[in-house]
């Protein structure tokens, strides 16, 4: 499963456009959003992706346009299984690497 690094994703952000899919619960999304100029996040949570029905799908293709996806989640482990079962319905799909808490971490740390 190809992952990528909260530094090299950073490194992304400051010379392009990044996709970031945000599976995270309801609940807990809203404890972080992050922000960038360059960043385009869409929230669908995990149980939609798992439970996979056309409007999931046209909405991530809309969003995608056959570019690739960030998913990212609270800690990473349900980022890698919905980055999984993306790239298995033929979507680029890429996990960040320790979720939201590595971002906020690496916020903090700057």
């Amino acid at each position: 499963m190809d992952k990528i690094s909260i530094d090299e994703l950073f490194g992304k952000l400051e010379t392009e456009e990044v996709l970031l899919l945000d599976v995270r619960g309801q609940a807990t999304v809203s404890e972080f959003i992050p922000e960038h100029s360059n960043l385009h996040r869409i929230h669908i949570e995990k149980g939609e992706i798992n439970n996979w029905s056309e409007t999931t799908k046209a909405e991530i293709q809309e969003f995608a346009e056959g570019k690739t996806l960030y998913v990212t989640c609270s800690g990473g482990y349900s980022g890698t299984s919905c980055a999984i079962l993306l790239r298995e319905k033929g979507f680029d799909a890429v996990t960040v690497d320790g979720g939201m808490r590595a971002w906020q971490a690496e916020i903090t740390k700057k």
